[in-house]
């Protein structure tokens, strides 16, 4: 299964302070933490999650108003280190700005993002690092190009569900409290693209 999440996210207010400059605000994020499996079951087997999924990260700062991506994910098991699965993903950001959250028009903007060898733990837990530049056209809250260094803690809740929560900078805004859910899509033509989900249910 190819992994996680091209492009996820990045909603900029508008008038931030332009001085945020990407090198330090990847200084200051933390290391990614370990998948919160506090409240998930061991699992024998990990769900398949390989194919592709509409990913939508729900902003704290502009709740409703998602990032989109469409994301190819590769598991591979088990893992190495000890994991009991490998997570690799291409995520490509779809075009949201503007647009209505379920609109026909969700076309691909810029080059995916590729992430690769996240770690996946026995209860089906994960998080996995996304760092680069979400285009203008894909930042659903200000249309601006912004870079963005963010984690996703996810649990692969079925073979069709992955969610859970968001933290990390985008730009110089705190995005803590944001929610992401994945949900497995079998035709990306824009027009037939599904609504998103927000969150895990």
């Amino acid at each position: 299964m190819t992994t996680l999440v091209p492009g996820t996210l990045v909603l900029l207010a508008g008038c931030v302070d332009p001085r945020g400059r990407f090198d330090d605000f990847a200084d200051r994020t933390p290391a990614p933490p370990d998948a919160d499996s506090t409240d998930a079951a061991v699992v024998t087997d990990l769900p398949d999650v390989d194919g592709t999924f509409l990913l939508a990260v729900n902003p704290s700062i502009s709740p409703g108003n998602a990032v989109q991506y469409l994301v190819t994910w590769d598991l591979t098991e088990p893992g190495t280190a000890g994991a009991a699965g490998d997570l690799d993903g291409s995520y490509q950001p779809l075009r949201t700005f503007g647009l209505v959250s379920n609109s026909p028009e969700r076309t691909p903007v810029g080059a995916p993002l590729v992430v690769g060898d996240v770690a996946v733990d026995n209860t089906a837990s994960f998080s996995a690092r996304l760092m680069g530049t979400l285009p203008g056209m894909a930042n659903s809250v200000t249309g601006q190009t912004r870079p963005y260094n963010i984690v996703l803690a996810g649990v692969i809740r079925s073979p069709d569900l992955v969610c859970g929560t968001v933290t990390g900078m985008v730009d110089v805004v705190d995005v803590a409290g944001s929610t992401f859910a994945a949900i497995r899509v079998t035709d990306t033509t824009p027009a037939n693209l599904p609504a998103p989900t927000l969150a895990c249910p």
